[in-house]
């Protein structure tokens, strides 16, 4: 349980030990801060050359028969890598040059299929600085349906749905005060709305099929990870307020995304170094349970069979009536903060 009007100093979250992590410093002719960030350029690269693919051999998923299913399949796949890919790269920028940054934003802003800038206010200003309280919009106790598998399914739409205000009021915020991000995210609107109207104009079914349908479905998947990571868990807690995925497959194909809860003690460690982090750092104090071998699995028991909503120590989870009816609360639009720190690791926990 916990109270919307929490304050983020009484979150003992906040306070972890100090990484002890060599200083980040420039290669000479390196443009990349971090060489593991080469998977991620090449999943973003694999997406564009499968789309254009797609559109130019299918009419649909199913004019190939199966090969044109699984390359289908594989463009969905790639798309929300594209959305992990732009969680990592708001949180942790890939390039030491800034122009080059603002330009994988808009591809990543292509390969998702939306202006990525709005991650920052929707997801570093508010799920990460205020997790599961009214300042969160993003917080699971949102749905409170009795089957549990409405809550796992409706997520989306009710975050969607509900939470649009804060990161138009933040972007006219930092219009008032002309800063880089208002430019960098008209740039994006620009690029990706753009595109989509030539798409639609060029063939709107294969705009459906190879665009919208697989970026919807990034969409859909980055936003439902919020529920299997944070649903059920004591946002009161230092470490169990979030629940990893340790598989070994599903971290190599989202970019170590499983390990969840030194991600949101630590927002500027980059995600390579997530899982020995998790090892040191987490593995020693978090609960058995919040550490999970499948993401499957996990789904399977809490969404089918048995299907009941428990907390992190098997006990039914219980919305209450104040806790479900908790209104978003505004937070300070006027912030400059745009990735998550201005040391690479972010040292001092969330400040």
């Amino acid at each position: 349980m916990m109270d919307g009007n929490m304050s983020k100093s009484s979150n003992p979250q906040i306070h972890p030990e100090s990484l002890e992590l060599p200083e980040l410093s420039r290669s000479q002719g390196s443009l990349l801060k971090h060489p593991e960030d080469v998977r991620q350029l090449g999943a973003t690269a694999l997406f564009f050359v499968t789309f254009v693919f797609s559109w130019k051999s299918f009419s649909s998923p199913l004019s190939g028969g199966l090969y044109s299913i699984m390359i289908w399949l594989c463009l969905c796949q790639l798309s929300f890598m594209g959305a992990v890919s732009t969680h990592n790269a708001i949180h942790t920028p890939l390039f030491w040059n800034r122009r080059l940054n603002n330009l994988y934003q808009l591809c990543l802003s292509l390969q998702y299929g939306f202006p990525i800038s709005v991650f920052v206010p929707g997801h570093n200003l508010s799920h990460h600085k205020y997790t599961q309280q009214a300042r969160d919009f993003m917080r699971t106790t949102k749905v409170n349906y009795r089957w549990h598998l409405l809550n796992g399914l409706l997520f989306f739409w009710h975050i969607v749905l509900t939470g649009g205000k804060d990161g138009g009021e933040y972007f006219a915020a930092q219009a008032q005060k002309n800063r880089p991000i208002v430019h960098q995210y008209l740039r994006e609107r620009v690029v990706v709305f753009g595109t989509m109207a030539v798409l639609i104009l060029l063939d709107w079914r294969r705009w459906i099929w190879f665009a919208l349908i697989p970026q919807f479905y990034a969409k859909y998947c980055i936003l439902s990870l919020n529920m299997l990571q944070h649903d059920g868990c004591d946002v009161t807690s230092k470490y169990n307020f979030a629940r990893n995925f340790t598989d070994p497959l599903l971290n190599y194909l989202l970019f170590n995304n499983g390990f969840h809860t030194i991600h949101h003690l630590y927002p500027g460690l980059h995600w390579s170094a997530l899982p020995q982090k998790h090892r040191e750092l987490i593995a020693p104090h978090i609960e058995p349970s919040l550490e999970d071998p499948s993401i499957l699995a996990y789904m399977w028991r809490t969404f089918i069979w048995p299907g009941v909503r428990l907390d992190f120590r098997g006990n039914p989870l219980v919305i209450t009536k104040k806790e479900l009816e908790m209104e978003d609360e505004s937070w300070a639009y006027g912030t400059s903060e745009t990735s998550s720190t201005s040391d690479q690791y972010l040292l001092g926990g969330m400040n």
